[in-house]
């Protein structure tokens, strides 16, 4: 079987490292390829693993010439290779190209990421999109799909994780980084700085563990847009006032951060 999977690329997150493993760990019964419409760091792995990879260069919402544009691109990529299915991940890669995909004649398939309510301006215009199928991420997820597209054949598939190879001394080295000690239990939050991904509740919660000794949280995902940044200032501010913080530390190139929590 041979399949498109369809994503934004400006962000990098859980759907990204998702469709990063999928490059490298896909069952040897389907062939992936792959289109994005942002140059980053999804971008650069997939083309570091020798994926077929397409640009489609970037599309705005606000700007149709941009969407047209990038619609007519996905066609000649279709027209030009014979796929069993197209894989549009999320709402919005479902607005964009889903109507192209349509019109080429194949199968549509939208894999959902997270949660709808059919509230959202975008999710009431992805109604007049209808995928053959929905690959949902938890059962969560599929319950509200109804909301968008009742009717519509639903599949849970959970997210694959890549077999690790931890190198020896890789633990010690982190946590000597961190300046936490050896023997100390470390609670760990990855996720991008979204308001809603929960960090507000996990400060609340270590609030209520300040007196008990040998614990440290690492708050790890840094700021990628720059909706984030006054999100990332509040979180650290609330550490500060909740007492629970000794210092921050800034890792990679801005993508990744991380907050330490100790007490």
């Amino acid at each position: 079987m041979r399949a498109l999977h369809i994503g934004a690329g400006n962000l990098y997150g859980g759907l990204e490292t998702f469709l990063f493993t999928l490059a490298r760990h896909l069952c040897p019964d389907i062939t992936p390829e792959f289109a994005l419409c942002f140059d980053g760091r999804l971008e650069r792995e997939l083309i570091s693993q020798g994926v077929p990879f397409h640009g489609l260069g970037e599309v705005r919402i606000c700007y149709p010439v941009s969407v047209r544009r990038a619609r007519r691109r996905l066609r000649e990529i279709l027209v030009g290779c014979r796929f069993d299915a197209v894989v549009c991940h999320g709402i919005w890669t479902q607005v964009i190209f889903g109507p192209a995909v349509q019109r080429t004649g194949v199968p549509l398939v939208l894999w959902a990421h997270g949660t709808v309510d059919g509230r959202y301006w975008l999710e009431r215009w992805a109604r007049r999109i209808k995928p053959a199928l929905i690959l949902c991420n938890s059962r969560f997820t599929a319950r509200t799909l109804s909301t968008v597209y009742p009717g519509v054949k639903t599949e849970v598939i959970y997210y694959p994780v890549a077999p690790g190879l931890v190198e020896p001394g890789t633990r010690a080295a982190v946590r000597r980084e961190f300046e936490t000690a050896p023997e100390a239990v470390v609670i760990v939050q990855v996720g991008r700085l979204e308001e809603w991904k929960g960090h507000r509740t996990l400060l609340n919660g270590l609030a209520l563990l300040r007196d008990v000794p040998g614990r440290t949280c690492w708050i790890v995902g840094g700021v990628q847009r720059g909706k984030e940044a006054p999100n990332l200032q509040s979180l650290k501010k609330v550490a500060a006032d909740l007492q629970i913080v000794t210092d921050s530390v800034l890792l990679g190139s801005g993508q990744t951060g991380a907050v330490a929590c100790r007490g």
